[in-house]
């Protein structure tokens, strides 16, 4: 793992759960990269969602093979109701050709004249 920008952190929630991760907090640029050599379809991604502070990210994935001509890339909004509190949220990626071979995942929080959405909490990234 490689990061610019990036902390890590061990958060307590209300309920006293211990919420491990790394956040990225209005700095610019910045990006956490990992490497994912021999994973090969499905990906999975968990931050934190909230009404406020959270803003979104980039998620890149970066490979060799058939078909991988162009990175891959997709946002994270980590933005939802009032409503719905705050918690972990976790994103499922699938990818379909077996010849693609990523070699890392790259996140980076994209920059917001919002001040309130200036941070992103990436909890937990793996492939299964």
């Amino acid at each position: 793992m490689q990061t610019v920008g990036w902390e890590h952190v061990v958060q307590q929630s209300s309920t006293g759960a211990v919420k491990p991760g790394l956040i990225c907090n209005n700095t610019q640029p910045n990006h956490a990269t990992f490497n994912v050599i021999g994973c090969k379809s499905t990906f999975y991604i968990s931050f934190m969602k909230s009404y406020t502070t959270f803003g979104k990210a980039s998620l890149v994935f970066n490979g060799t093979g058939i078909g991988v001509e162009t990175p891959e890339e997709f946002i994270l909004d980590s933005r939802w109701d009032i409503s719905k509190g705050s918690g972990r949220y976790p994103e499922v990626i699938r990818f379909q050709d077996e010849k693609i071979e990523f070699n890392t995942i790259t996140v980076s929080m994209l920059p917001d004249n919002d001040y309130d959405k200036q941070a992103f909490k990436l909890l937990e990234i793996r492939c299964v």
